[in-house]
């Protein structure tokens, strides 16, 4: 199965609506799922702004991370396409 823009962005709903449920969530359960609530204890080199500044940020490098994973396939594809002409 290969990756298109269209599972990118299925894919990125899919993580913005568990971000969004786990908004809800965590403060009932009194959780930190994806780190949401506050940052990890540890020391980490995503954790570069306070909360929650640090949460599009993280969600932006999420999306150019698949972005950069989809760019092979959709280079191959118009390498093809150029080619088969």
């Amino acid at each position: 199965m290969r990756p298109t823009l269209a599972s990118l962005a299925r894919a990125f709903g899919l993580l913005l609506l568990l971000t969004i449920t786990l908004l809800v969530v965590n403060p009932l359960l009194g959780s930190n799922y994806m780190f949401l609530q506050q940052p990890p204890d540890s020391a980490s080199p995503f954790f570069f702004a306070p909360w929650p500044y640090y949460i599009p940020v993280l969600a932006g490098i999420g999306l150019l991370f698949f972005g950069v994973l989809l760019a092979p396939f959709a280079i191959a594809d118009r390498w093809r396409r150029r080619r088969g002409r």
